[in-house]
């Protein structure tokens, strides 16, 4: 106050008001712009780990809740790690048959039955175009319920769904956090091949295996 009072006496009104803007500027709006800068950011970084059709994680967030997943505390340190790949069978037929807005549609229902039947400590994601992930700390026995349980589902949609499933399981090292993600990183590509052995047996079916040690795994 008395500072545009002393510049409005020497400099004028003109001046003074100049003088105050600039301030303003400086003070309120440069920080409350950087703030909100930084939450757009902020929000734009947490949007970028969702599949925008789905709502389920995308691959680079999923990778994130895996890493979460393996380095959670863990009473028992031979606690499993089990991978479930999950990809529709003829969704291109769906598409070509019924259009893409129909093919949406079916994408997001099977996102409603993961949310579904994922409970506990997993993780899923929509990875691919019709293809899609489960990460659960648990033994191949919860895994295969699971992935029985979407398979069921998925048939009792209006469109019949039917899809091909692999399922990976080894225990958790409990050791170096590195270690862990290499399990983890193994355990998927595992399941994956698991998942096109199912495809070419046919599809609308399980394949799963389950290592003892993580020897066995890198045979």
């Amino acid at each position: 106050g008395l500072y545009f009072v002393r510049v409005v006496a020497e400099d004028g009104l003109v001046r003074a008001l100049s003088d105050c803007a600039f301030y303003l500027v400086a003070v309120v709006v440069i920080p409350l712009c950087f703030q909100y800068m930084v939450y757009l950011l902020s929000s734009d970084a947490d949007e970028s780990d969702f599949d925008p059709l789905t709502a389920l994680l995308n691959r680079r967030g999923f990778d994130r809740a895996v890493r979460q997943v393996v380095g959670a505390p863990r009473r028992d340190r031979t606690t499993k790690l089990s991978f479930v790949m999950i990809d529709l069978d003829g969704f291109k037929a769906i598409n070509d048959t019924f259009g893409h807005t129909v093919g949406d549609e079916v994408l997001i229902t099977v996102g409603e039955i993961l949310r579904c039947a994922c409970r506990g400590r997993a993780a899923f994601a929509r990875i691919g175009g019709e293809e899609f992930v489960v990460a659960y700390a648990g033994d191949r026995g919860i895994a295969t319920a699971i992935a029985e349980h979407v398979r069921t589902q998925l048939l009792d949609t209006r469109w019949c769904l039917t899809a091909s499933f692999g399922i990976a399981s080894a225990p958790l090292l409990g050791g170096d956090a590195d270690d862990d993600d290499g399990l983890a990183d193994h355990l998927l590509q595992v399941a994956d091949q698991l998942m096109y052995t199912a495809k070419r047996a046919g599809g609308d079916r399980i394949e799963s295996v389950d290592f003892g040690d993580v020897c066995e795994l890198r045979r």
